[in-house]
């Protein structure tokens, strides 16, 4: 618009300042006008101080309450970027959380928050579990050392007792340890659930996912897990539903992606599953995996399973091989192709590596042709985890 044709005043004319008649309406408007301004800035400061002091409240209230807020407010500022699961924000959480307490080495919270950290990595293939879970245990137990009344470091600890030590009965100690000193801590009652799940106490699990949701309504990782947790109670059809519609809603969340490809793969929806595990590795910028899977998503079209199976065993062993796969992996497609000694000494290769997908041996629907071996049942026992009815 001409700056000279109007629009600051209803009939079209502007004042001009250097004129007697418009320079006292303007001099006595400007106080206002700069005490609204301020009123306001200050009021969105509060707000935004507020709602800060909230988050801080609702995050591990107990592990944070009472903390430096300055610590507090960097413990939540690396979690950010850890609850994103993203491999760019996982590798930015470790730098953050070492900053963290290399700056404040006293700091519990964030020795348990580093902790969380590799255990993530490990998780999502960002760093061999050989390497993870080791540096989280360090980290895990210098929080509890520095703070024993720390949650999260008794929840880091019940993970890796878990999913690397196979030490059932410490694991449990360790997660009612972190809930009785915070009954708040939302990723606490995760975790116990999804080992109560793969120890087939799926009732228990329930509960427990449940309260964390309560928790934390907004979550969508909590979400994604009670709907794994819905298809191991054998509710399927409503756990695809929660997934797909997370997926939806939500592409970039990997715990949706990787949930459906594995529900899918167990109930011989391969199809379903390779698309999935394409989302899965396109989050987590896997080029290889993701020509892999094409390839193996046309053999499955052209040729039928049995062909596909093949071709996955042979990424599958490739890989293993290398380095950057597991032999649990190797024990599902043999014993999907009825080679159940295969499958066996694949899944004994898994125990021995301590490798943390073993645990999920006793509910994976692709093992279940070996429930009757002795060599199975050993396995299960090995692990602490209960016989199959």
């Amino acid at each position: 618009m001409d700056r000279a044709s109007g629009g600051g005043g209803d009939d079209g004319q502007r004042f001009d300042s250097t004129s007697p008649a418009s320079a006292e309406p303007v001099r006595r408007r400007r106080p206002v006008f700069f005490v609204v301004l301020l009123l306001g800035t200050t009021a969105l400061l509060w707000v935004a101080a507020a709602a800060r002091q909230l988050t801080l409240a609702r995050a591990t209230p107990l592990a944070l309450r009472g903390a430096d807020p300055q610590l507090a407010g960097g413990y939540l500022d690396c979690r950010e970027r850890l609850t994103k699961l993203a491999p760019e924000h996982l590798r930015r959480s470790v730098d953050c959380f070492t900053g963290l307490v290399t700056q404040h080495p006293g700091f519990a919270p964030g020795y348990a928050g580093l902790a969380d950290t590799y255990q993530l990595l490990g998780e999502y293939g960002l760093m061999p579990d050989g390497e993870a879970f080791p540096l989280a245990i360090t980290a895990a137990r210098k929080a509890v050392e520095l703070d024993p009344s720390s949650s999260l470091g008794h929840r880091a600890l019940a993970v890796a007792a878990f999913h690397w030590s196979f030490d059932v009965p410490t694991a449990e100690r360790e997660f009612r340890t972190a809930l009785d000193l915070d009954p708040e801590d939302a990723e606490a009652h995760r975790g116990f659930a999804n080992a109560l799940m793969l120890l087939g106490r799926q009732a228990e699990a329930m509960a427990q996912i449940d309260r964390a949701r309560a928790l934390e309504p907004a979550s969508s990782g909590i979400a994604a897990e009670r709907a794994l947790i819905l298809h191991r109670a054998g509710r399927t059809d409503e756990a695809l539903g929660v997934l797909k519609e997370l997926a939806r809603i939500q592409p970039e969340l990997l715990a949706a992606h990787r949930h459906l490809q594995t529900i899918d793969f167990e109930r011989g929806d391969y199809a379903a599953s390779l698309l999935e595990e394409r989302s899965v590795a396109e989050l987590l910028h896997d080029g290889g995996t993701v020509a892999a899977v094409t390839e193996e998503a046309e053999t499955l079209q052209s040729a039928g399973t049995a062909a596909f199976l093949e071709a996955l065993r042979v990424r599958r062993l490739a890989r293993y091989q290398r380095g950057s796969g597991g032999a649990y992996l190797l024990a599902q497609v043999e014993a999907l192709r009825a080679h159940r000694d295969l499958a066996l000494v694949h899944l004994e290769e898994a125990c021995a590596a301590h490798e943390p997908s073993a645990m999920a041996m006793r509910v994976d629907a692709a093992l279940v042709s070996l429930h009757g071996e002795t060599r199975f049942r050993n396995l299960l026992a090995r692990l602490g985890l209960p016989e199959v009815e």
